[in-house]
């Protein structure tokens, strides 16, 4: 019975120094992001802050896609800052102008973001959406895919900030 005494305060000793540790490291993670958020956010100057999209990622041995989406109204021109600097393994970005694997134009790709940040302009989409696909008004829409790849050995995170100027 003494034993018992002992053992339960030490566990609980244990158990709050644990979550502790937890909550630190997700604590850490955030003010990374937020740094990265406000890199991108640079970036993208003139441009007017819009909005960003944080698309997590857990631990994995297999290969991850992530799919956000992000709208283009009216005319106006868009910026798209992504940073890759959480990514510890190969992480591409595709841009499609549709979710329907069977209908959709590949328009941009960027083949490794991982340590770095990147700038897509949808003029330039809009461009090669043009060339594409005939027939359209405009782009209205667009998908971006993250692949991540296999041996991602903790929690990790991209960053997309949206910004736009009026034309």
């Amino acid at each position: 019975m003494k034993s018992i005494k002992l053992i339960l305060p030490i566990f609980a000793f244990a158990l709050l120094l644990l979550s502790n540790t937890i909550a630190d490291t997700g604590n850490s993670l955030d003010a990374r992001l937020n740094t990265y958020k406000y890199e991108c956010k640079q970036m993208i100057k003139p441009a007017r802050y819009e909005g960003s999209r944080i698309t997590y990622y857990a631990a994995s041995k297999e290969v991850q896609k992530k799919t956000v989406e992000a709208y283009f109204l009216l005319n106006t021109e868009y910026k798209l800052a992504f940073s890759g600097k959480e990514c510890s393994t190969k992480t591409s970005v595709r841009i499609y102008d549709s979710a329907d694997d069977s209908k959709r134009t590949l328009l941009k790709e960027v083949k490794s973001i991982q340590g770095k940040n990147v700038v897509v302009s949808s003029k330039d989409l809009s461009e090669t959406f043009a060339k594409k696909v005939t027939k359209t008004e405009r782009l209205k829409v667009v998908y971006i895919e993250y692949t991540i790849g296999a041996n991602v050995t903790k929690n990790e995170a991209a960053v997309l900030v949206i910004g736009y100027t009026d034309i």
